[in-house]
């Protein structure tokens, strides 16, 4: 039974690396954006693999431990797109300028009235 569920495992992990977090990292890079992914599917997604690897390697099944610890690194990358892209795309945005003159401030608008 143990060998049905490392081989099954180890299928499901290939497929899901491949296809799908694979793909995903490179739009992600593409766009500089993680929008619309959900942030809690790729924590539970990257607990999945973490915890085969784990079995894989208390029962020595050596080859599924270390495939499932690569689909744990491989959805690492995401959460760590999600850190890196979370301003949008930019990872460390400049603060809009301040304008002196901007008349942005009421305190401004106060001092010219008279300052009733």
């Amino acid at each position: 039974m143990v060998k049905v569920a490392e081989i099954t495992a180890t299928i499901v992990t290939l497929i899901f690396i491949l296809a799908g977090v694979g793909s995903q990292i490179y739009v992600n890079w593409k766009r500089k954006s993680v929008e619309g992914l959900s942030f809690y599917f790729y924590v539970l997604a990257v607990l999945v693999p973490m915890s085969w690897s784990w079995f894989g390697f208390l029962n020595n099944a050596v080859i599924m431990g270390c495939i499932q610890a690569f689909g744990a690194a491989i959805t690492l990358i995401v959460i760590y797109q999600f850190w890196l892209y979370r301003n949008g795309g930019s990872p460390s945005p400049e603060p809009p300028a301040k304008n002196e003159d901007s008349g942005d401030d009421p305190l401004d608008r106060w001092s010219d009235e008279g300052g009733r």
